[in-house]
């Protein structure tokens, strides 16, 4: 099926990409994003949209030129920190990725992924205390996650805190039984 567009309107494109992703064109979806951004740079929305994207796609190269922008622009954007947080992970610096994180659950405090990489980047710089508390609040947001529990667990052993690391053990056990 073919949507017209006017070639230099961005908010033709902006609609375009919006009908494209509801029908699982992501690749085709961020192409249109990327005209819209072209259009109209200052367009936070297309922004974050494209770095959402970008990162749905895998495509960290997008993601970071996108988020790098967004973030000029707007500058506590949960969804650009993230890429950037994620890029840095990736890449293995752990400070860069903790300011991040720590900016990301400031703005955003019920993001699971951002509290558990918060942990796992000062579990890194062995910044151990501040690692349990983002464990901690990750698993007070999603209780099941068996990485975050181990995690933890092994916080908590370094810590010499041998029973509180036994119980988050246990919970690793029982989301993950086998």
């Amino acid at each position: 099926k073919v949507i017209a567009t006017e070639p230099n309107h961005a908010d033709s494109h902006f609609g375009l990409a919006a009908s494209l992703e509801r029908i699982g064109q992501h690749a085709a979806s961020l192409t249109s994003l990327e005209r819209v951004i072209a259009l109209d740079p200052k367009n936070i929305d297309a922004r974050e949209a494209a770095v959402g994207l970008a990162l749905a796609l895998d495509d960290s190269a997008k993601s970071v030129a996108q988020a790098a922008e967004l973030v000029k622009m707007k500058q506590d954007s949960p969804t650009a920190l993230k890429a950037l947080a994620s890029s840095k992970l990736s890449a293995g610096d752990f400070a860069a990725a903790a300011e991040l994180c720590g900016r990301i659950v400031k703005s955003a405090p019920r993001e699971f992924e951002a509290w558990y990489n918060f942990g796992f980047a000062n579990q890194q710089l062995n910044k151990l205390d501040d690692a349990q508390k983002a464990y901690e609040e990750a698993l007070r947001l999603r209780g099941g996650s068996a990485d975050a529990a181990g995690n933890l667990g092994r916080v908590l052993q370094q810590l010499g805190k041998i029973q509180e690391a036994f119980a988050a053990f246990e919970k690793v056990y029982q989301a993950e039984p086998e």
